[in-house]
C-alpha cells in the first residue's frame, strides 16, 4: 500500500498536464500513487495521461463532469494511502516537495495538514510573483478570518482528518472556493502549517476563478469567513456580530449594522490567543479597515452632495 495518494482532478487540461504529471513522477519520495480523475474533459487529456501509465503508480479514472469538490471526494475515497497530497493539472511540484512535507508531518503529529509557499508563473512560464502565506498555526487561524492561507495545489493532508470532517463540501454555494471552506473546518480538529519554502510552481491562468474580478466569488468568500467567525466567537455574541466583522475585514459595509465599538471589542476577543504586540497590530489593521469601509461608503454620498451643489450654483 502506498504511503501517499496524490489526487489530481483534470478538466480540459492537456495544455499543461504533461509537465504537471512529470513533476509528480520525478519526486525524490517514491512511495505514492497518482490518482488522476478526468472529470468529463472534451480534449485529449485522458490520452495524454495514458502515455504515463507505463508507471504503475498512475491510476486513471474517467467520469462525466461533476465538478471539482465531488471529484476530489471521489479521489479521496479511491485512495489507499494514509496521506493525501493535492496537485492541480497546471501546477508543478519541485522534486523534494513530498520528502519535505512528509518529514514535517512525521515530526509534528499534532499537525493535520501542511502546505508550502509557491512561485507564481503566468501562462507563458514567466515568474510574476510568490505566495508566501503564514506558516504558524496561530497566524493561519487569524488569516482564515478573511482569506485563504494555502495554495491548494501544495497541501498534504492526513486522510484521517479528511474523514473526520467529511471531506470537501459539495454545496454549490461554496464552490469555489471549496478549499478555503475546508480549511475553516479543519482548524477545529487539528493544527495547520505551511513550509516557508516555495516547493510548488503555481500557474496563474485566465481560467482561474479566484483571479477574476468576480462578485459572486467574493461574496462566497465573505460568507465562509462569516461562518468561520461564528465558530470562534464567544457564545455571548450572535450571528450578526460575525457578519459585521467579516464584512469589515473584506471592506464591505454590513447589511445589518451594529455599534462599531461593540464590533471592535468582539474582534479583540477573537485575538485572545495572541501575544499583546500581535493583538495590537491586528486590532490596528481591523480599525483601519473599518475606517476605510465607512469612508468608501460615504464617497458616493459626498459626490452626490457636490453634484447637487454644483447644479444649484449653475441655476443661480
Amino acid at each position: 500500500m502506498p504511503i501517499i495518494s496524490v489526487v489530481m482532478p483534470v478538466f480540459n487540461g492537456q495544455r499543461y498536464l504533461h509537465d504537471s504529471i512529470k513533476s509528480i513522477l520525478d519526486q525524490t519520495f517514491t512511495d505514492f500513487e497518482l490518482i488522476i480523475i478526468d472529470d468529463g474533459s472534451e480534449d485529449n487529456s485522458s490520452v495524454l495521461v495514458e502515455n504515463f501509465m507505463y508507471d504503475k503508480r498512475v491510476r486513471l479514472y474517467k467520469q462525466d463532469n461533476i465538478g471539482l469538490a465531488a471529484t476530489l471526494n471521489r479521489g479521496i475515497r479511491l485512495s489507499r494511502g494514509s496521506i493525501i497530497a493535492r496537485q492541480d493539472q497546471d501546477d508543478i511540484s519541485l522534486p523534494n516537495r513530498f520528502t519535505k512535507q512528509y518529514d514535517y508531518l512525521m515530526k509534528n503529529p499534532e499537525v493535520g495538514m501542511v502546505g508550502t509557499w509557491s512561485k507564481i508563473i503566468n501562462e507563458n512560464g514567466s515568474v510574476i510573483g510568490f505566495h508566501r502565506h503564514p506558516t504558524d498555526n496561530k497566524e493561519i487561524n487569524y488569516f482564515l478570518m478573511r482569506d485563504n492561507p494555502f495554495v491548494h495545489s501544495s497541501v498534504m493532508i492526513r486522510k484521517s482528518l479528511l474523514e473526520t470532517i467529511g471531506g470537501y463540501s459539495e454545496d454549490k454555494s461554496m464552490q469555489p472556493p471549496e478549499d478555503y471552506e475546508l480549511w475553516t473546518r479543519m482548524v477545529k480538529y487539528s493544527k495547520l502549517a505551511n513550509l516557508p519554502e516555495a516547493l510548488v510552481i503555481y500557474r496563474a491562468t485566465h481560467e482561474g476563478m479566484s483571479r477574476k474580478p468576480n462578485e459572486v466569488f467574493q461574496e462566497r468568500k465573505i460568507k465562509i469567513s462569516e461562518t468561520y467567525l461564528r465558530r470562534i466567537l464567544p457564545n455571548t455574541y450572535d450571528s450578526l456580530m460575525a457578519q459585521n466583522i467579516a464584512s469589515y475585514l473584506h471592506f464591505r459595509m454590513p447589511v445589518a449594522k451594529k455599534n462599531t465599538i461593540e464590533v471592535i471589542i468582539a474582534y479583540t476577543r477573537v485575538l485572545s490567543n495572541h501575544n499583546l504586540i500581535t493583538r495590537i497590530s491586528y486590532l490596528a489593521r481591523f480599525c483601519l479597515s473599518v475606517l476605510l469601509t465607512k469612508i468608501e461608503t460615504l464617497l458616493p454620498v459626498i459626490a452626490l452632495i457636490r453634484s447637487v451643489k454644483s447644479k444649484s450654483h449653475r441655476i443661480r
